[in-house]
Protein backbone atom coordinates (compact mmCIF):
# COMPACT_ATOMS: atom_id res chain seq x y z
CA UNK A 1 0.00 0.00 0.00
CA UNK A 2 1.25 3.53 -1.13
CA UNK A 3 1.43 6.27 1.29
CA UNK A 4 1.61 10.19 0.23
CA UNK A 5 3.86 12.45 2.00
CA UNK A 6 3.69 16.36 1.71
CA UNK A 7 6.61 18.31 0.51
CA UNK A 8 7.17 21.09 2.84
CA UNK A 9 9.17 24.55 2.68
CA UNK A 10 9.84 26.95 5.53
CA UNK A 11 10.02 31.11 4.50
CA UNK A 12 10.30 33.86 6.19
CA UNK A 13 8.08 36.56 5.02
CA UNK A 14 9.73 40.11 5.54
CA UNK A 15 7.03 42.82 7.08
CA UNK A 16 9.14 45.97 7.30
CA UNK A 17 12.45 47.30 7.60
CA UNK A 18 14.19 49.64 10.25
CA UNK A 19 17.02 51.24 9.45
CA UNK A 20 20.16 51.71 12.50
CA UNK A 21 23.23 52.98 12.78
CA UNK A 22 25.78 49.59 13.33
CA UNK A 23 24.75 46.18 14.90
CA UNK A 24 25.75 44.74 18.30
CA UNK A 25 26.59 47.03 20.99
CA UNK A 26 24.06 47.73 23.66
CA UNK A 27 23.67 51.08 22.38
CA UNK A 28 23.33 49.84 19.03
CA UNK A 29 20.24 47.51 20.32
CA UNK A 30 18.43 49.68 22.14
CA UNK A 31 18.40 52.63 19.27
CA UNK A 32 16.73 49.22 17.58
CA UNK A 33 14.43 48.86 20.47
CA UNK A 34 13.37 52.28 20.19
CA UNK A 35 12.97 52.31 16.58
CA UNK A 36 10.29 49.13 17.12
CA UNK A 37 9.00 51.07 19.63
CA UNK A 38 9.61 48.28 22.48
CA UNK A 39 10.84 51.17 24.73
CA UNK A 40 7.14 53.11 24.72
CA UNK A 41 4.85 49.39 25.03
CA UNK A 42 2.83 48.90 27.89
CA UNK A 43 3.32 45.30 28.13
CA UNK A 44 6.33 43.29 27.76
CA UNK A 45 7.97 41.90 24.80
CA UNK A 46 10.63 39.68 23.73
CA UNK A 47 12.80 40.14 20.25
CA UNK A 48 15.51 38.22 18.71
CA UNK A 49 18.09 39.97 16.49
CA UNK A 50 19.89 37.76 14.56
CA UNK A 51 23.30 38.48 13.25
CA UNK A 52 24.83 37.98 10.51
CA UNK A 53 28.48 37.41 10.01
CA UNK A 54 29.95 40.79 9.96
CA UNK A 55 27.92 41.20 13.74
CA UNK A 56 25.09 43.26 12.04
CA UNK A 57 21.69 42.48 12.49
CA UNK A 58 20.26 41.11 9.52
CA UNK A 59 16.26 40.21 11.02
CA UNK A 60 14.62 40.64 13.91
CA UNK A 61 11.56 38.54 14.95
CA UNK A 62 9.35 38.82 18.04
CA UNK A 63 9.27 35.60 19.49
CA UNK A 64 6.79 36.57 22.61
CA UNK A 65 4.19 38.80 23.63
CA UNK A 66 3.08 39.17 27.41
CA UNK A 67 1.65 41.28 29.67
CA UNK A 68 2.23 43.97 32.30
CA UNK A 69 5.05 42.24 33.89
CA UNK A 70 6.19 39.23 31.98
CA UNK A 71 6.16 37.31 28.69
CA UNK A 72 6.79 33.63 28.34
CA UNK A 73 9.39 32.61 25.81
CA UNK A 74 9.12 28.81 24.65
CA UNK A 75 12.72 28.12 23.12
CA UNK A 76 11.42 26.04 20.30
CA UNK A 77 9.95 28.98 19.20
CA UNK A 78 13.14 31.09 19.11
CA UNK A 79 15.31 28.57 17.79
CA UNK A 80 13.10 27.95 15.34
CA UNK A 81 13.49 31.56 14.39
CA UNK A 82 17.15 31.42 14.70
CA UNK A 83 17.81 28.39 12.69
CA UNK A 84 15.46 29.84 9.83
CA UNK A 85 17.32 33.30 9.70
CA UNK A 86 20.29 31.29 8.98
CA UNK A 87 22.25 32.74 11.76
CA UNK A 88 25.00 31.99 14.10
CA UNK A 89 24.78 34.62 16.71
CA UNK A 90 21.93 36.42 18.41
CA UNK A 91 20.83 39.19 20.63
CA UNK A 92 17.59 39.03 23.12
CA UNK A 93 16.04 41.58 23.90
CA UNK A 94 13.36 43.20 25.85
CA UNK A 95 11.50 45.35 27.77
CA UNK A 96 9.99 46.13 31.78
CA UNK A 97 7.06 48.46 31.22
CA UNK A 98 7.41 49.51 34.97
CA UNK A 99 10.48 51.51 34.00
CA UNK A 100 13.27 49.62 35.96
CA UNK A 101 16.12 47.72 34.32
CA UNK A 102 16.53 45.09 37.57
CA UNK A 103 16.20 41.43 35.92
CA UNK A 104 14.09 38.79 37.45
CA UNK A 105 14.85 35.74 39.03
CA UNK A 106 12.86 34.17 35.51
CA UNK A 107 14.85 36.67 33.45
CA UNK A 108 18.05 35.74 34.68
CA UNK A 109 17.04 31.91 34.40
CA UNK A 110 15.23 31.45 31.18
CA UNK A 111 18.48 33.65 30.11
CA UNK A 112 21.08 30.79 31.15
CA UNK A 113 18.57 28.13 29.68
CA UNK A 114 19.00 30.25 26.34
CA UNK A 115 22.83 30.06 26.35
CA UNK A 116 22.93 26.51 27.15
CA UNK A 117 20.68 25.30 24.55
CA UNK A 118 22.78 27.40 22.15
CA UNK A 119 25.70 26.09 23.34
CA UNK A 120 24.22 22.32 22.45
CA UNK A 121 23.40 24.29 19.01
CA UNK A 122 26.66 25.27 17.90
CA UNK A 123 25.13 28.77 18.15
CA UNK A 124 25.75 31.90 20.16
CA UNK A 125 23.68 34.23 22.49
CA UNK A 126 25.64 37.34 22.13
CA UNK A 127 23.68 39.49 25.12
CA UNK A 128 20.64 40.04 26.10
CA UNK A 129 19.16 43.53 27.09
CA UNK A 130 16.18 44.92 28.74
CA UNK A 131 15.47 48.38 28.14
CA UNK A 132 12.71 50.47 29.87
CA UNK A 133 10.01 53.40 28.89
CA UNK A 134 13.10 56.47 30.03
CA UNK A 135 15.26 54.42 27.75
CA UNK A 136 17.15 52.99 30.40
CA UNK A 137 18.85 49.53 29.30
CA UNK A 138 20.98 47.26 31.19
CA UNK A 139 23.13 44.37 29.53
CA UNK A 140 22.89 41.19 31.22
CA UNK A 141 26.27 39.89 29.61
CA UNK A 142 28.04 43.08 30.85
CA UNK A 143 26.53 42.55 34.47
CA UNK A 144 28.12 39.38 34.18
CA UNK A 145 24.64 36.93 34.72
CA UNK A 146 25.65 35.19 31.90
Amino acid sequence: MKTKVNIMKCVLVKEKEVEYTKGESPNDVLEIAKKIGLTDAADEFIYLLCLGSSLKVNSIHLVSQGGRSSANLSLSSLFKRVLLSNCERFILVHNHPEDHTKPSNHDIVTTERIQEAAKILGLELVDHLIVTPSENYISLRQEGYF
